[in-house]
């Protein structure tokens, strides 16, 4: 199990929005996937605060310090929510919705101070946002009493034009999509399904939500979230290369939900499969990637707080779907973590 890059993996992967909160009215209809971190839940998390009383200061992995200090703003607090979807069969287009408070407007300015007069897109200002060989466009929506302020970072003209639309309520978002439903499947159903929009919303308390249209069907290439999503299962499992090829034949969407309910993390993660059969296998997968974490020698305390966690996972299977739910005390998870990896020598003890 190799804990250390699942915790990361957890924390960061970033109109009527609440403290927040996801809103589908931002997000095109024909999104491939979607990602949601709740930047302010984030930061007054459990978890995180543990994380941070253990040494652990995961934000630092993705630049976050360098970048608050470039945009003069605090992540944690002047940002509520962070939105990203893609679109396109390969999700070549990706656009970035940003809430925040007045800094983020204040940002805006002065990113655009000094600039060459900024382009209109859709009626709203914008400027150049350079960022390594790329250049997005950034658009800051007006301000609106009793709203966040908004800001939409596109790759193009086109992209930033189509997202404005969408955000304006001129073109189908996932709110206007109409919900998904599993279709019946048997052991010798693996026909094509019908392409759906994405039907998942965040569970109540989730500080990161991560969800992709259907993805593998009919020899389609996956979408590089699919590919990334799975990816990332198959290294905290650490599966061989047979099981990762299971995975990778077998997934066809995948829902990723992670939040707090009290002082307990809560974690949900479900797969949709074209078959019964497939779903059978995926947790044949996964439990056997378990088993194999628990047949390491521990030190008798180390194996008793694995068997805790591992306690603390619970399949479940309904038609061609795998859901599993793993819940614990968010600074107990933390402690026990590190406990494991220093006497595993994964980690140096402190």
């Amino acid at each position: 199990m190799n804990a250390r890059m699942f915790v990361l993996a957890l924390l960061v992967c970033a109109p009527s929005v609440q403290a927040g909160g996801f809103d589908p009215k931002c997000v095109a209809a024909n999104a491939t996937s979607v990602l949601h971190v709740d930047m302010a839940g984030v930061g007054r998390s459990t978890f995180l605060r543990a994380l941070h009383a253990s040494g652990q200061h995961v934000e630092n992995e993705f630049d976050v310090g360098s970048m608050s200090k470039e945009f003069g703003i605090d992540f944690f607090s002047d940002l509520f929510s962070i939105t990203v979807y893609a679109t396109g069969a390969r999700g070549e287009s990706s656009v970035t919705v940003v809430a925040g408070n007045e800094q983020l407007a204040s940002a805006w300015a002065r990113r655009a101070k000094g600039q060459a007069p900024s382009r209109k897109v859709a009626g709203r200002d914008t400027i150049p946002l350079k960022r390594g060989s790329d250049t997005p466009l950034v658009a800051l929506l007006p301000a609106s009493p009793g709203s966040p302020r908004i800001a939409v970072i596109a790759r193009d003209e086109a992209a930033l034009q189509s997202a404005l639309h969408v955000i304006d309520g001129e073109a189908p978002t996932l709110a206007d999509a109409p919900r998904a439903t599993v279709p019946p499947a048997t052991s010798s159903n693996k026909g094509p399904r019908i392409v759906q929009p994405i039907s998942a919303r965040p569970a109540d308390g989730s500080l990161v939500f991560a969800a992709s249209a259907l993805g593998a069907p009919c020899g389609l290439q996956m979408t590089p979230f699919l590919e990334r999503g799975l990816s990332l299962l198959c290294e905290f499992a650490d599966l061989d290369s047979a099981n990762k090829d299971v995975v990778a034949l077998t997934a066809h969407t995948l829902e990723f939900d992670l939040g707090e309910v009290g002082t307990d993390l809560v974690v949900r993660l479900a797969i949709d499969t074209a078959s019964t059969s497939d779903v059978r296998k995926l947790e044949d997968v996964l439990r056997g990637a378990m088993a194999k974490s628990a047949a390491v020698k521990d030190v008798p305390d180390a194996a008793l707080r694995l068997k805790r966690l591992f306690d603390a996972i619970r399949f479940e299977s309904r038609a061609a779907r795998l859901m599993a739910t793993f819940r614990y005390g968010a600074s107990q998870l933390v402690t026990d973590i590190d406990f494991i990896e220093e006497s595993r020598g994964i980690r140096p003890g402190r």
